[in-house]
């Protein structure tokens, strides 16, 4: 398998290490986009978020937590938990991955727009709804 991230979890490649146990690891982000940007992977590889298992994405929801934590704690405003789900949604390494991007006032936008489209938000509700 030809995957960045196995490699890396593998200690095949180097990274800047953040945290690891024996199921996950978390190292800077390379894209450098924003300090301290850091990605939390699971060690065995996994497509992505609709191919995990509960247990899977609930450890590694706990380990972006206690990042996002520490950060806090290091002096940081808040923090932006993402995941891109697939590759319509931008997942652009095919191996599941949590941002935490640590986050000061007035430090840039993320990419998402924040402002509204005009939807008709019960009508897309309805068709949206889990039955």
């Amino acid at each position: 398998m030809d995957c960045i991230f196995c490699k890396i979890a593998n200690g095949e490649t180097n990274c800047h290490k953040i945290y690891e146990d024996d199921k996950a690891m978390a190292f800077l982000d390379i894209s450098d986009d924003f300090e301290g940007h850091t990605l939390v992977v699971p060690k065995k590889h996994i497509a992505n978020f609709n191919e995990s298992s509960n247990c899977q994405i609930t450890h590694l929801i706990k380990v972006a937590k206690q990042i996002s934590q520490h950060y806090v704690d290091l002096g940081y405003e808040g923090t932006n938990i993402v995941i891109n789900n697939g590759e319509a949604a931008e997942q652009s390494v095919h191996h599941l991955h949590i941002h935490v991007i640590p986050r000061r006032k007035g430090d840039g936008k993320l990419y998402m727009p924040l402002h509204s489209r005009g939807t008709d938000l019960q009508k897309l509700a309805k068709k949206l709804r889990i039955k």
